[in-house]
């Protein structure tokens, strides 16, 4: 199959797939779009894939068995810079982008889902527009 005239770096993956039970065949269409994170977005992903997994993974299940609150855990998040991701710096914030706090947000709770709702909270509820 062709790459569709106009769609760039976009690749066409077609793939065929029995539906169940009728033994017919019914055609999944699936874009991929073949994109490299920004540098700055890879090191970021990076630095909060490292601490999930150092700070929050080992931790996590614990946390939640005692119903406790990650306040460790957190201060470092903040000290991160994760607690404020799109505050303009020159309020203390990271001045970053949604991009950089959806990566941020998927790591964290990789490494504890409990700290990533604590991190989504406080950028998106206490700090958002």
């Amino acid at each position: 199959h062709r790459v569709p005239a106009g769609m760039g770096s976009l690749l066409w993956r077609i793939t065929r797939a029995k539906t169940l039970g009728s033994g017919s065949l019914r055609q999944l269409y699936t874009v991929y779009q073949m994109v490299e994170l920004p540098e700055t977005h890879q090191l970021l992903r990076d630095t909060c894939r490292g601490f999930a997994e150092k700070e929050l993974s080992p931790v996590a299940a614990q946390l939640d068995r005692e119903h406790r609150f990650p306040a460790e855990q957190v201060k470092k998040m903040g000290e991160l810079g994760l607690m404020a991701m799109d505050v303009p710096e020159k309020y203390g914030g990271a001045g970053l982008d949604y991009l950089a706090y959806a990566i941020a947000i998927e790591e964290m709770s990789r490494g504890c889902a409990s700290s990533g709702v604590i991190m989504s909270v406080n950028n998106s509820l206490y700090l958002g527009p």
